[in-house]
């Protein structure tokens, strides 16, 4: 199993990340090797280990109290679609 990040995905994680490095430079570089480690390590290797998603067709992974990745599995790779904050308001598709 590989990983594919959209562009979208991409762009939530370094907004992400840029903004907590503004405040807390370790605590971004932390969040972002947590992102990559739920990823590779986990999702890849277990690719239904996230919960059902809340948008048909897609999955979700903890990867910390708040924030999730949104994935869809498809037939031999993990299509990682967004990296959202848990008090955001959650879109209708992906």
């Amino acid at each position: 199993m590989t990983s594919v990040w959209t562009p979208r995905a991409l762009d939530d994680v370094s907004d992400v990340v840029t903004y907590l490095a503004g405040e807390n430079p370790r605590a971004a570089d932390a969040l972002l090797a947590r992102v990559f480690d739920v990823v590779e390590q986990t999702l890849v290797a277990q690719p239904y280990i996230g919960r059902p998603g809340r948008v048909d067709g897609t999955r979700e992974a903890v990867v910390s109290p708040s924030y999730i990745l949104v994935y869809r599995v498809e037939a031999n790779r993990i299509e990682i679609l967004a990296f959202r904050h848990t008090a955001r308001r959650w879109p209708d598709h992906f």
